[in-house]
């Protein structure tokens, strides 16, 4: 709800309803009443704003601390070679399959 537009509204609106008394300018009346009404109606149903970002940006620090390489280097447990540790991701890779072993 947009409180501005929804006040504006009600302005134009209460000045189009006075006008309406006046004999000469009864035709403006009525069209600050439709006016009104309409930029009421849009403050009212308009949504608030949203956040900029769902997730942190990409630029942020990483908010969980990295840990070391386990100790010892294991071996593949789909074709027994070494497999190396990817600080990156966090996570050991065979070199000799292009796959992430455990997950």
């Amino acid at each position: 709800m947009d409180e501005r537009l929804l006040i504006t509204g009600v302005i134009i609106l209460v000045i189009g309803l006075v006008l309406l008394f006046i004999p000469i300018i009864c035709l403006a009346g009525i069209v600050m009443v439709v006016v009104g009404f309409i930029v009421m109606l849009v403050g009212a149903i308009q949504e608030g704003p949203r956040p900029m970002y769902a997730y942190p940006p990409p630029y942020m620090a990483v908010p969980y601390p990295v840990a070391p390489a386990p100790q010892g280097v294991p071996t593949c447990p789909r074709c027994g070679q070494p497999v190396q540790w990817v600080a990156q991701y966090q996570r050991w890779y065979c070199a000799a399959e292009n796959v992430y072993p455990w997950g």
